[in-house]
């Protein structure tokens, strides 16, 4: 399997380590933080370790508490799929043929040398018995990048957004994406 690296903006992204530093990456996420500030970071640094735990992937947490703009991204390498030359492989490749009620978008994108799609699919909120509008169940989008990254396939998984939100982290995200570099 090829190495690879990214270069994220160490004041905002925050390398999520293995089991021997997740107690000091919590609590170095929650420092000088008070109530609920505190309770938050520390929700998203645990999702952040829960992330890494199940994929074993280069986990990002994005962590900006002045804003209580938080987001988790995982990078991972393939070298059993080819990376997606089209918009409908890019959306096969996310989605393995099933999408919800909205159509995903799928955008192409060149950041750097990294080249490939993005991915943002609206998830719906969970129902609410009073409401009769589908468009009112609509709260979060789910973005994840296929890109070429070395001519290796790569995937960037966002944890969903809140619109505003989401269109944030992307701004701050495709910076580090154009930084990928694949050594085999």
């Amino acid at each position: 399997m090829p190495d690879f690296t990214i270069a994220p903006d160490p004041s905002l992204w925050h390398e999520v380590p293995g089991a021997d530093g997740e107690e000091q990456f919590v609590a170095d996420r929650t420092a000088g933080l008070q109530g609920e500030a505190k309770a938050f970071a520390t929700t998203m640094a645990e999702m952040a370790i829960a992330t890494r735990d199940a994929s074993d992937d280069l986990t990002l947490l994005l962590q900006e508490p002045e804003s209580s703009l938080y987001a988790v991204a995982g990078f991972a390498l393939y070298t059993d799929r080819e990376p997606p030359t089209s918009e409908k492989e890019a959306l096969e490749l996310v989605t393995e043929g099933s999408v919800g009620p909205w159509e995903p978008t799928v955008v192409p994108v060149e950041l750097g040398s990294v080249h490939g799609f993005r991915v943002s699919e609206f998830l719906p909120a969970a129902e609410d018995a009073g409401s009769s509008s589908d468009l009112t169940h609509l709260q979060f989008i789910q973005t994840t990048y296929v890109v070429s990254a070395g001519g290796r396939l790569g995937a960037v998984a966002l944890t969903p957004a809140s619109s505003p939100a989401a269109g944030v982290v992307l701004a701050l995200v495709e910076p580090v994406i154009s930084t990928w570099e694949v050594s085999v």
